[in-house]
């Protein structure tokens, strides 16, 4: 059963570390966590995240698809560096890695995003964090956009844009204090992991 453990733990961490990781453990289950990022047992998705990863794919590859949306930089733009001995991973909708505009989108009913959310949301923390260790650019100089397309449930309960179309875009900022501790963040996240791996039934 140990050495189970220590191959368990061995294979989590050569796994690269994402935003969805970290979110997964801290917000919401450590043991969907556990069933998800250590096991590998894939959770099956729903209505909401099926529109959501069509509507991205679309707006990825089709620059005609809800013109006044911006696209600046490249799409689907990743990004791999490492945090000490952590690999971190991430993908941003779409960044300019010479202006330095990150522009991340999101599709959600009227009351998912507001401007409050946005400032407390760390996936956004987190893509400045890779930018920062990358190319030693400070957070203050980037400029971050979410861009939420609100959704309603349909008469048949799918998922649909809301009629009208509604488009609601947030500028936040994030600083260099806020970044680095953050990183120490995903130390300290990643030890909790690790525990709980090992005390795992």
């Amino acid at each position: 059963m140990e050495l189970n453990k220590k191959d368990l733990i061995k294979k989590w961490k050569a796994r690269p570390y994402s935003w969805s990781q970290h979110s997964q453990f801290r917000d919401y289950s450590h043991e969907e966590w556990y069933q998800s990022y250590v096991l590998g047992i894939k959770k099956p998705s729903n209505k909401r995240m099926d529109f959501g990863s069509l509507v991205g794919k679309r707006i990825e590859s089709d620059p005609t698809y809800i013109p006044q949306l911006p696209r600046d930089g490249k799409m689907e733009y990743g990004i791999e560096v490492k945090l000490g001995k952590i690999d971190l991973i991430g993908y941003m909708d779409s960044y300019d890695d010479d202006l330095h505009i990150i522009n991340e989108y999101k599709t959600s009913s009227l009351s998912g995003w507001d401007q409050d959310k946005v400032e407390k949301h760390d996936q956004l923390t987190f893509y400045c964090l890779l930018i920062y260790l990358r190319d030693t650019v400070a957070p203050e100089f980037i400029d971050i956009n979410l861009h939420h397309l609100v959704t309603e449930e349909g008469g048949d309960f799918s998922i649909k844009f809301a009629s009208p179309f509604t488009l609601n875009s947030y500028k936040t900022k994030r600083d260099t204090r806020r970044v680095l501790m953050f990183g120490a963040e995903i130390i300290k996240q990643r030890k909790e992991m690790e525990k709980y791996i090992k005390d795992h039934d």
